[in-house]
């Protein structure tokens, strides 16, 4: 009973270090796209050379972190392939077995699983919203910093190429399928009830 117990706890404690690292990279990225909006918010005409080596240092800064992003998503996407598969699945079926359940000892237990099981997607869900949010208000920030006003050409130039380049949103998918973000949250949920009404 207790190498059960000393069992199931490692395999808890490596699941959630697992998801406490990615929760981490990702809000440590949302920081750095948040500060890179700030940076790119505070872009005022300068000298000609000076104000585009800053506009230059911000697209290398913001290409880093797409870098980073598209390697988290390349290295996670299975995982949340997996994870949203496997989960809709447990959720319909303990709720099939929460529904038949005469014992309270039984039902409870059935329900404590769904709610943690819909954490941890939920968790990953609203992180995935988080990082889509952030690295969407980079085209919003370069938009707003007055750079149609610039008297350099060359300068309008660049960041309309960089507004062009941000609008496509960093997110993070399950296998290329679909996105995880907030709205994939309700996706489990019908799901769920898909395979409830199947079965």
């Amino acid at each position: 009973m207790v190498w059960l117990f000393f069992c199931h706890l490692i395999h808890i404690l490596t699941v959630v270090a697992n998801e406490v690292l990615l929760y981490g990279i990702i809000t440590v990225l949302s920081i750095e796209f948040k500060l890179l909006r700030v940076e790119i918010e505070k872009l005022v005409e300068k000298k000609d050379e000076n104000l585009k080596m800053q506009i230059k240092n911000i697209i290398k800064r913001h290409q880093e972190l797409l870098a980073i992003s598209s390697n988290i998503e390349e290295i996670y996407s299975p995982s949340f392939f997996c994870n949203f598969i496997l989960s809709s699945i447990v959720i319909s079926f303990t709720a099939i077995r929460a529904s038949i359940a005469y014992d309270p000892v039984e039902l409870v237990f059935c329900l404590m699983f769904c709610s943690v099981t819909l954490i941890l997607i939920s968790l990953q869900c609203f992180f995935g919203q988080l990082l889509k949010q952030c690295s969407d208000e980079i085209a919003f920030a370069i938009f707003n910093c007055d750079w149609i006003n610039f008297s350099s050409i060359s300068s309008k130039r660049i960041l309309l190429m960089f507004l062009m380049r941000s609008q496509k949103s960093s997110v993070l998918t399950a296998l290329k399928f679909s996105e995880i973000n907030l709205g994939q949250l309700t996706g489990v949920s019908n799901q769920r009830k898909i395979i409830k009404t199947i079965l």
